[in-house]
């Protein structure tokens, strides 16, 4: 089976084609193949390969996940950017490092307590015993 050439002329991400939705492979095998840090017409970066991606995420003093600069022109003080400069993914250490721990702490916590006791090693048969009622 051949595989014909995928041309990355004019490739955005703003304007992808029904052919790509529908089957993006051969796009991200050119990228990585050919153009994996691809400059992209908006002035932003594409990474394709894994190793690049990991490599810019684990160096915070050369890049930044910070949107402010970039998002203020184009949402002014309004809830969406408030929205965007805040959210997890667009933070940087040690902000981000600080929500996704209370994230992950709180995420372990709701699942053990929503785990049925018997998955625990304890006995659902016998009901829960209801807290006393104290007036004042």
């Amino acid at each position: 089976m051949s595989v014909l050439p995928v041309s990355l002329d004019g490739f955005d991400l703003r304007t992808l084609s029904d052919d790509f939705y529908a089957d993006p492979y051969p796009v991200y095998a050119a990228l990585r193949r050919s153009d994996p840090i691809r400059r992209m017409p908006d002035g932003s970066y594409l990474l394709s390969r894994h190793a690049d991606v990991e490599a810019v995420y684990k160096d915070p003093t050369r890049f930044s996940s910070d949107k402010r600069v970039e998002f203020r022109p184009k949402y002014g003080d309004s809830p969406l950017y408030q929205h965007h400069t805040t959210s997890l993914v667009f933070n940087d250490a040690p902000l981000h490092t600080r929500v996704r721990r209370l994230i992950a702490r709180w995420q372990f916590w709701s699942t053990a307590c929503s785990t049925p006791s018997s998955a625990r090693g304890g006995s659902t048969s016998s009901p829960i015993s209801p807290l006393p009622f104290r007036s004042r």
